[in-house]
C-alpha cells in the first residue's frame, strides 16, 4: 500500500486544542489523524498498521495499491466523464443587455435594446439534435445580460425543444423582471425550474451596488420575487456576495432569510469576483488574501447564528468548467456557439454558429484540453478540485490554493 498522491495533510491551531486533517481531493475523503499517522502518510511506511484500518483507508481513497498508476486512473476518470452525453447543457444568452447597472459585471456596460427571438427555433434545432437515445436528461440555463429582457425567446424555445422527459431549466436572474403572468407561463411547460438571484448584502448596503440605470435600488423587488418563487414552491439559489462592504450588513441580511429558507430555498455564500477583461477574475476580497480561514470561519459562523446552511461544497469535480466537455454548450441569441459564458459575446472564442456548425479551431483547444499535459498540474494534489483551471484565463492561475482548501476544509470537518 501506498499513500495517495492526491492527499493533503492540513494542521490547525485551535483555542482549544490543535488537530490534523488529512483530505482527500479525488474521493472528497476527510479524516482526523494524529502526529503518528501524518508520519506515515509522508513515508509510506504502513508497517503494524491493522489491516482493517488500512481496508478502511482504501476504501476512502486515502491509501491506494502500490500498483496502481493515479495519474492513469485521473486521466480515465477524466475522459470518460468528459465525453458522456447522458446529461447535457445548454446555456441560452437571450440577450447582453440589462436593466442594472453593478459596478463588478463581468460583461461591462450593453444599452438596452430590443433583441430578435427569431434564432429560438434554430436554437431549438442544434439542441433537439443534440439530444440521442443516450440522452437521460437536458437542461437549459438562460443568463444574460438579463434573459428576462427577452422573454418571448425564452417560451419560444422551450416550446421548440422535442425531449420525452421534462427539462431542467434553471433562470439566472437579477430578479427585477420576474412577475406572475411570465412565471405562470413557464410553470404550464414540461419543465423542472429552479430559479438564481443574488443578493449583495442587507438593504443599505445592496442598494449601493446593485442599481438600475437611474441609480435606484434593488433589494425590495428582489426580495418580492423571492417571495414570488417561494409562493410557487419553486427552487431557488440565494446567491450572497462576501466582501468587504457585504461582511457588516451579514448578521441582519441572513436573520432576514432566515424566515423564508425551507425546501424550495437554499442559501450559500460566494466571494465577490470580477471578469474583468472578459476572461480573468479577480477577487475582491483583497482585506483577506491569505487568511482565508478567518475569512471562512467568520461567514459559517453568522449562518450558523442565522440557522442556515451554507450549502456550498468541496467536491472533486475533474473539469475546471463544462467548456471542456462534450455535453456543455452556450448559445447566445445572434445564433454564436461558444464553449464558456465568461468569453461569449467575445468572437474570438466562437467554436461555430447555427448557421455554419464547421468548428473553429477554438473548439479543438477545448475539448483537446488535456490537464496531465500541464507540468504544474501533473503533479498537483488538488487537481481533482480544479481540472486544470480556467482554459480561457490570460494568466494560468491556479483555482485553488492551499490556504483556500484548508479554510474550506476545516469547515465541512466541523460541520460533518
Amino acid at each position: 500500500m501506498k499513500s495517495s498522491q492526491y492527499n493533503l495533510i492540513f494542521e490547525y491551531e485551535d483555542e482549544n486544542e490543535d488537530e490534523i486533517l488529512l483530505f482527500n481531493t479525488l474521493s472528497a475523503s476527510i479524516i482526523e489523524i494524529d502526529a503518528e499517522l501524518k508520519e506515515r502518510m509522508e513515508s509510506n511506511d504502513f508497517s503494524g498498521i491493522d489491516e482493517s484500518i488500512l481496508k478502511e483507508l482504501q476504501r476512502i481513497g486515502i491509501v491506494v495499491e502500490d500498483a496502481l498508476d493515479e495519474r492513469a486512473f485521473y486521466s480515465y476518470i477524466y475522459q470518460r466523464e468528459r465525453m458522456r452525453r447522458n446529461a447535457l447543457f445548454f446555456t441560452v444568452i437571450p440577450t447582453y443587455s440589462c436593466n442594472l447597472t453593478c459596478s463588478y459585471c463581468y460583461q461591462g456596460p450593453h444599452e438596452l435594446s430590443s433583441q430578435p427571438h427569431h434564432t429560438a427555433p434554430a436554437v431549438a434545432r442544434f439542441i433537439n439534435t443534440m439530444i440521442g437515445e443516450e440522452t437521460q436528461s437536458v437542461q437549459v440555463g438562460f443568463i444574460g445580460g438579463e434573459p428576462l429582457l427577452n422573454k418571448e425567446m425564452i417560451l419560444t424555445l422551450l416550446d421548440s425543444i422535442r425531449f420525452n422527459n421534462p427539462l431542467d431549466v434553471a433562470v439566472t436572474t437579477n430578479g427585477t423582471l420576474m412577475d406572475e403572468e411570465f412565471l405562470h407561463a413557464l410553470l404550464e411547460k414540461n419543465i423542472s425550474l429552479q430559479c438564481e438571484l443574488t443578493l449583495d448584502g442587507d438593504r443599505d448596503v445592496h442598494d449601493s451596488i446593485r442599481v438600475k440605470k437611474n441609480g435606484k435600488g434593488t433589494f425590495d423587488e428582489i426580495m418580492e420575487t423571492v417571495d414570488l418563487l417561494k409562493t410557487h414552491k419553486v427552487f431557488t439559489r440565494l446567491r450572497v456576495h462576501i466582501n468587504e462592504k457585504s461582511i457588516p450588513s451579514l448578521d441582519s441580511l441572513l436573520e432576514r432569510l432566515s424566515h423564508i429558507v425551507n425546501e424550495h430555498m437554499e442559501v450559500y455564500a460566494a466571494p465577490l469576483r470580477s471578469f474583468s477583461h472578459r476572461n480573468q477574475c479577480h477577487d475582491f476580497i483583497e482585506k483577506y488574501a491569505g487568511n482565508q480561514i478567518t475569512l471562512t470561519r467568520m461567514v459559517e459562523e453568522k449562518f450558523k447564528k442565522a440557522g442556515i446552511t451554507n450549502t456550498e461544497r468541496l467536491l472533486p469535480r475533474f473539469f475546471h468548467c463544462g467548456a471542456v466537455t462534450q455535453s456543455h454548450y452556450v448559445i447566445d441569441y445572434l445564433g454564436d456557439v461558444y464553449k464558456c459564458f465568461v468569453v461569449a459575446g467575445d468572437k474570438r472564442f466562437r467554436v461555430f454558429t447555427l448557421q455554419d456548425e464547421n468548428p473553429s479551431p477554438v473548439f479543438y483547444d477545448f475539448m483537446g484540453f488535456d490537464p496531465l499535459r500541464i507540468d504544474k498540474c501533473r503533479t498537483c494534489a488538488m487537481l481533482p478540485l480544479c481540472g486544470g483551471g480556467c482554459l480561457v484565463s490570460k494568466e494560468k492561475e491556479c483555482s485553488y490554493d492551499r490556504e483556500k482548501i484548508k479554510a474550506m476544509v476545516d469547515i465541512r470537518y466541523r460541520n460533518k
